[in-house]
């Protein structure tokens, strides 16, 4: 199910005063939805409802801006009643358990409500309304999109924010601001004991100042001391899972994080990814037992050290986040700097 453009039609044809608008707050929890319109737009909780940034297959992303302050925000809205009927069932404790795509949702958005970092999208609002079928979520407006996108027909990404860089992907010092960021954010999210488990270059956002930010947690999750700090389920993009969760073992979600970051940078130097393929027994047969291979010649010795340590397949050898921040290759290109638009028109 797409959300299309009607599903932000306000269901009420009530004009808000402006004196009203203007006294409206930022809730971090409201159960009660206010929908009006003013001098023609809709507005949902004192947020002017704007273009669309994104859709998926339950949610639909739009830029917004909260009217009393004129700050922009991204709102995420999806359907509650169709995330219910979304079940899949899990074994727990020796017990079959069943969990909606709902159950899922609320659990992310649990997880957001922890984070305070700046390399992690902050969640402002849960507009919640137990008599309406929607669910709105604030969160931070990354003004430039994320960091490269997936085309689906090339089998490659492609960035739409930073310069091209020498191997196909984007420059080095974009790479390396992009990662020393990264690694920031799940460091700082790995010290809250939870493992994002979806990382790549989709889901890291960059706002108008060139901040990195970690999104989509939708399938992250805290682990508990009885977890022992390993999963057993897969979650994720397959061509981004680590060997361990390709091998269907047990394994540490952390490192996992760290291989999918390694993989991230992979796509961010070459832009593409050492391992797919369209059936996925044979893509986790590749990841599990062939070496990663670099398109072409790597004249770096030291990026390609950095590249070889992060896509350590044995887990326990993966350094961390702490350890990869102090590689002398992500410090010295990060001093670089990378290569920003000229004359750029301020970003609104």
């Amino acid at each position: 199910m797409f959300l299309d453009d009607d599903d932000f039609d306000s269901d009420s044809e009530v004009e808000i005063e402006e004196q009203d608008l203007l006294k409206l707050k930022i809730q971090k929890e409201c159960k009660n939805i206010i929908k009006a319109t003013y001098k023609g737009k809709k507005i949902v909780n004192g947020f002017e409802v704007m273009e669309r940034l994104g859709q998926g297959g339950f949610a639909t992303v739009r830029k917004c801006k909260f009217c009393p302050t004129g700050k922009l925000y991204a709102m995420k809205k999806m359907a509650k009643n169709w995330l219910r009927k979304k079940r899949e069932w899990s074994r727990k404790d020796g017990k079959m358990v069943m969990h909606t795509m709902l159950d899922k949702v609320m659990v992310g958005v649990g997880i957001l409500k922890e984070m305070a970092h700046d390399n992690v999208v902050r969640l402002h609002s849960v507009i919640n309304d137990p008599g309406d079928d929607t669910l709105y979520l604030i969160l931070d407006y990354c003004h430039r999109k994320c960091v490269m996108d997936w085309n689906a027909d090339s089998l490659s990404f492609r960035s739409k924010v930073f310069a091209k860089g020498p191997h196909g992907g984007i420059e080095f010092g974009a790479v390396a601001s992009v990662l020393a960021q990264a690694l920031q954010g799940v460091e700082y999210i790995h010290k809250q004991g939870i493992v994002h488990r979806d990382l790549k270059p989709d889901n890291l956002l960059v706002t108008s100042d060139w901040i990195v930010k970690i999104a989509d947690f939708g399938v992250s999750k805290k682990l508990e001391e009885k977890d022992g700090g390993q999963c057993a389920d897969t979650a994720g993009t397959y061509p981004f899972m680590s060997p361990q969760i390709a091998s269907g073992e047990k394994y540490c979600p952390f490192k996992a994080d760290i291989w999918a970051l390694g993989i991230t940078m992979f796509a961010l130097v070459f832009s593409t990814v050492p391992y797919y393929h369209e059936i996925h027994a044979q893509l986790f047969e590749q990841i599990k037992s062939k070496s990663v291979e670099f398109p072409g010649k790597i004249d770096d010795k030291e990026l390609e050290d950095f590249l070889t340590k992060i896509l350590e397949k044995d887990a326990e050898k993966r350094p961390s986040p702490a350890d990869l921040q102090k590689h002398h290759w992500l410090e010295v290109n990060v001093k670089k700097g990378f290569t920003k638009p000229s004359n750029e028109e301020k970003l609104k």
